[in-house]
């Protein structure tokens, strides 16, 4: 029966569960994985600091990781990126012409 690994790992699996995109877990998930369990393992021994200072380390190279797969993802993929855009919102008032100059020149004029 293996081991069960400690909560610090299993919470950074789920992590990278979470945030990493469905490819690259596929591809490289099971060592990311297994590379933060034996840098953990190393760590652990030598205090709350050394352990904590590892922790943010890690899951700020996650973050990084993560945005830059993303970005990837979605320039080689461009259809991708419609998905995490928004459409723009256009104002609900019908405004014209005159009355967003109105607008702008009362904004100049408090502005002075």
């Amino acid at each position: 029966m293996p081991r069960r690994l400690p909560w610090p790992v299993r919470l950074f699996g789920l992590t990278a569960r979470v945030l990493l995109p469905g490819a690259f877990r596929q591809e490289f998930g099971a060592e990311h994985l297994a590379t933060f369990a034996d840098q953990y393992r190393s760590h652990r021994h030598q205090g709350v600091l050394p352990v904590a200072r590892f922790w943010l380390r890690e899951v700020a190279g996650l973050l990084a990781t993560t945005g830059r797969e993303y970005r990837e993802m979605i320039h080689n993929r461009p259809h991708m990126a419609a998905r995490w855009r928004r459409p723009l919102q256009t104002p609900k008032k019908n405004w014209d012409m005159l009355s967003t100059l109105r607008s702008d020149l009362a904004y100049a004029v408090r502005m002075i």
